[in-house]
């Protein structure tokens, strides 16, 4: 679906039971104390990268928001100290990924939009869109195609687990 996509991801961590129980535990119980549990390895990982970079999180319904009280990328950020920029918006239907199997998901139409007063913090910049967890792709992907509107300079994407 996106041959001329130059794709490039990168997570810290495999997707394992350790991370399945977490998951649930920060996203599904509202646990919001976990986000500290990976903060050195974010700021380790995003140090670098920031000279050159713009962080973009990847944005949640406000179905999800209202009922978790908070975005788990955005916390994970915060929690890191990292500095992003609020591009996307999610305009979906809320709907869970975790309840879609791996057709439905492929079949998502595009649930985000770009927020217009971003754009100049955006263009001929690069941007990091981040994730918490990369199934599928079909979720960056979808933000990747939002954001080529803004003309970065480039856009990778990275979430914690994979």
């Amino acid at each position: 679906m996106y041959p001329d996509y130059p794709f490039k991801h990168e997570s810290l961590f495999y997707y394992n039971s350790f991370a399945k129980e977490y998951m649930e535990k920060y996203k599904i119980m509202g646990d919001c104390e976990l986000s500290l549990l990976f903060a050195c390895e974010l700021q380790t990982y995003f140090k670098s990268k920031l000279k050159q970079s713009v962080i973009v999180p990847i944005p949640t319904s406000e179905k999800s928001r209202t009922a978790r009280g908070f975005n788990q990328v955005e916390l994970l950020l915060e929690s890191a100290g990292l500095p992003y920029i609020k591009a996307l918006s999610h305009i979906g239907k809320g709907e869970k990924q975790a309840r879609k199997n791996r057709g439905e998901r492929m079949e998502m139409t595009q649930p985000f939009s770009l927020n217009s007063k971003e754009i100049p913090e955006l263009e001929g910049y690069s941007v990091i869109l981040v994730d918490d967890l990369y199934t599928t792709g079909r979720t960056v992907f979808h933000a990747a195609d939002a954001l080529r509107s803004c003309s970065p300079r480039s856009i990778q994407t990275f979430s914690l687990f994979r």
